[in-house]
């Protein structure tokens, strides 16, 4: 997740741990160590948190390898802020080397199957908080020149909904794969459970030549077509 806050060049890493009440350090301030944090963050990938100068591997937006240089915390979950080896070149042109990531953000994303039903209201819900997400967005930075901070602002928000679109994909193919296979087995079922009946891979058996079943061979001579005495030459 890129962050224009709290500076809207770049993260602010303060050189010295937040010395006042834990519960009101501020948001997206990078800090050095985890002290002076507060104590019940949640980290949400599933790994250990890094440490500083790790290097890691951001899966969200394909921003691949970074290094992380500082700490953070927002909405009660632990984040790292993170020098990507390339970052795009929208943030390079406004002077943005580095960016604010969660947990989750370093990790591959794995999009479990489940009902189309429940993925369409996520999608749903997702299109209105990338939609009010823009809103904002305009609001704060409304000059031409802080598109790339508009777009930064609502990045998380438009990955969520990829997400969820995403997921409402799989959801409909997996469906139309039930639906096809629930299909088949009442086939079979209204076929007597008959495997070999309605199938594109039916055995054929090799039943034994009957009388009459011979082929005549165009390639004998008749007295109405002799050979002609170069076809052996030919031939």
């Amino acid at each position: 997740m890129i962050t224009p806050a709290p500076a809207p060049q770049q993260p602010q890493i303060s050189p010295l741990d937040w010395v006042g009440d834990p519960g009101q350090c501020p948001k997206f301030v990078g800090f050095p160590t985890r002290t002076g944090l507060p104590a019940d963050l949640i980290w949400s990938g599933k790994g250990e948190v890094p440490a500083i100068g790790a290097r890691v591997h951001i899966y969200m937006n394909s921003y691949g390898p970074a290094e992380v240089k500082a700490y953070f915390h927002a909405d009660g979950y632990l984040g790292v802020i993170c020098q990507p080896d390339q970052m795009p070149a929208r943030f390079v042109g406004h002077g943005v080397t580095q960016g604010h990531f969660f947990g989750v953000e370093l990790e591959p994303r794995k999009v479990e199957p489940q009902s189309v039903s429940v993925c369409e209201a996520r999608e749903k819900a997702a299109r209105q908080h990338y939609g009010s997400q823009q809103r904002q967005a305009r609001a704060a930075f409304p000059k031409a020149s802080q598109k790339a901070l508009r777009e930064s602002y609502c990045a998380p928000a438009l990955q969520m909904l990829e997400w969820a679109i995403e997921a409402t994909a799989t959801a409909r193919r997996a469906a139309e794969l039930a639906e096809a296979e629930q299909g088949l087995i009442q086939a079979e079922e209204a076929n007597g459970n008959d495997p070999g009946i309605n199938r594109s891979d039916d055995w054929i058996p090799d039943y034994p030549p009957q009388e009459g079943d011979e082929l005549p061979d165009d390639n004998q001579d008749s007295e109405e077509h002799p050979e002609h005495p170069q076809d052996e030459q030919r031939d």
